[in-house]
């Protein structure tokens, strides 16, 4: 049987949080911020909410959840796009999660796919409301979504994040 995809417009879609990280990507979210605006220009304000420090994505999350919403777009890298997923984990709650990514190594939407998509095309596929569950992993009180990482590949983050890659 055929799959059948119907365009949704701005009006029918489910209730939204956009959560921009200005700080992802050595500025990159930042950079992006005004393409996100415009092209998600049917948000009200209060419908975004930008992170203010590091973590501040977890508390958005979960206001957004108590709020009902029920789509949560992140703007970010992977430690933006974990705050949120742990946030949804430990809601309860059904929720989608959309990337724009933005962040260094974007592994998280290298796992989705959707690394190298523009701002435009996360826009077009939200409309088209093509989900897919993911599996989740728990070990010593975490949750992880996407993968694991140890010895090498944690020495190779690091040095990232000292700016010596």
């Amino acid at each position: 049987t055929p799959l059948l995809i119907q365009k949704q417009t701005p009006a029918e879609m489910k209730p939204t949080r956009l959560i921009p990280n200005p700080a992802a990507g050595r500025g990159r979210g930042k950079r992006l911020q005004d393409q996100i605006r415009s092209r998600f220009s049917y948000l009200r304000a209060s419908d975004i909410a930008v992170t203010q420090f590091a973590g501040d994505e977890r508390r958005i999350a979960e206001d957004a959840l108590r709020a009902g919403c029920t789509t949560l777009v992140v703007v970010g890298g992977d430690g933006t796009c974990a705050g949120v997923a742990d946030a949804v984990l430990k809601s309860g709650k059904q929720a989608a999660i959309a990337v724009i990514p933005s962040g260094t190594g974007n592994d998280c939407a290298k796992t989705l796919g959707v690394h190298d998509r523009s701002v435009d095309r996360i826009a077009a596929l939200m409309e088209v409301w093509q989900t897919h569950q993911l599996d989740v992993g728990r070990a010593d009180g975490k949750q992880c979504s996407t993968r694991w990482g140890l010895g090498l590949e944690e020495e190779g983050w690091q040095a990232t994040q000292r700016g010596s890659i």
